[in-house]
């Protein structure tokens, strides 16, 4: 899971070759998504549209879980793109939490003696205009 910046964006609904929208085997519609990141500069990531993708435009900043993906068929290899899940961020999270509690820090406690604003404040001799 990393941060990408979207060079260029293409929204494709129907098939280029048929001329035919792209449907679910189910009959739904869906709208395939063709993504250029500046990070992987001439490199196309597919995926498909959702209520998350459906806003993105070129410039804005991403979180994208990139997976290479092989066709059994034909060997063809592409790059496909997912949105992270909550899974994938408390996963993120977890990962992190774990190098965290890894530190153990090199300094001695605070002690009371060293906050120096510690004990009574004096009023101030002129009155506050507020």
């Amino acid at each position: 899971m990393e941060k990408y910046t979207i060079a260029n964006l293409e929204r494709f609904d129907k098939n280029d070759k048929t001329g035919e929208p792209y449907v679910t085997k189910d009959g739904r519609p869906f709208t395939r998504i063709k993504l250029f990141v500046k990070e992987k500069p001439g490199v196309a990531l597919s995926g498909f549209e959702n209520k998350q993708t459906q806003w993105w435009k070129a410039g804005d900043k991403i979180t994208l879980n990139i997976e290479e993906y092989i066709n059994p068929k034909t060997l063809y290899k592409a790059l496909n793109f997912r949105v992270p899940t909550v899974y994938d961020r408390l996963d993120m999270i977890e990962e992190r939490l774990k190098v965290l509690e890894s530190i153990k820090p090199d300094m001695e406690p605070l002690k009371e003696t060293s906050n120096p604003f510690k004990g009574e404040v004096e009023p101030a001799d002129e009155e506050v205009p507020f």
